[in-house]
């Protein structure tokens, strides 16, 4: 892995009208601010607090794979940004995380499993900064999770884990505290 046979059963690029994301993107949680487009990338409304996650209404295989482009992760803010595969949606919240974290100045890479909307990392380190404009994958192949981080062209696999639980659902989900 990285997997040689990915196929893409959806993509966007968020060209297009900035405005309110809609269709085929939901928000899945009732109280949520509505992220929107602007400048060709999702952004959310207000800083503060836990904010939507915009989940790609399409059925996906068990193997699976996800790709962002991080606009910003640097600033005063702490930020999570992260790519989840084989989620479950509500209620049950369960399947794979992969993270990038800014938070009090402390930048790390972990991959969680979620569980009933409990989270355990599973692995992490803390020696990569993010920086704005780093693109992260995230690859659940089999029973293996992988992060990497690309800058430049060039990709890093950060982690690399083994666990065997499925699911479907693909989810992009950004936090700012």
């Amino acid at each position: 892995m990285p997997s040689t046979t990915r196929t893409s059963t959806f993509a966007d690029s968020f060209t297009r009208a900035n405005g309110t994301l809609t269709t085929p993107w939901m928000i899945n949680y009732a109280t949520a601010q509505n992220p929107t487009i602007s400048s060709n990338a999702v952004r959310w409304p207000t800083a503060g607090g836990s904010h939507a996650v915009a989940i790609y209404n399409a059925t996906t295989p068990d193997d699976q794979w996800a790709h962002m482009t991080i606009s910003t992760i640097q600033g005063a803010s702490a930020v999570t940004v992260m790519l989840k595969l084989r989620h479950a949606n509500t209620p049950t919240l369960s399947g794979y995380e992969c993270r990038a974290n800014r938070k009090n100045a402390s930048i790390k890479s972990e991959i969680a499993k979620r569980v009933n909307g409990t989270p355990t990392t599973l692995i992490s380190e803390n020696l990569t900064a993010w920086a704005n404009g780093d693109e992260m994958d995230c690859e659940v192949q089999g029973s293996t999770i992988i992060l990497s981080r690309v800058t430049g062209g060039v990709t890093t696999e950060l982690l690399r884990f083994n666990d065997a639980t499925s699911g479907k659902t693909p989810y992009i989900k950004i936090r700012v505290y």
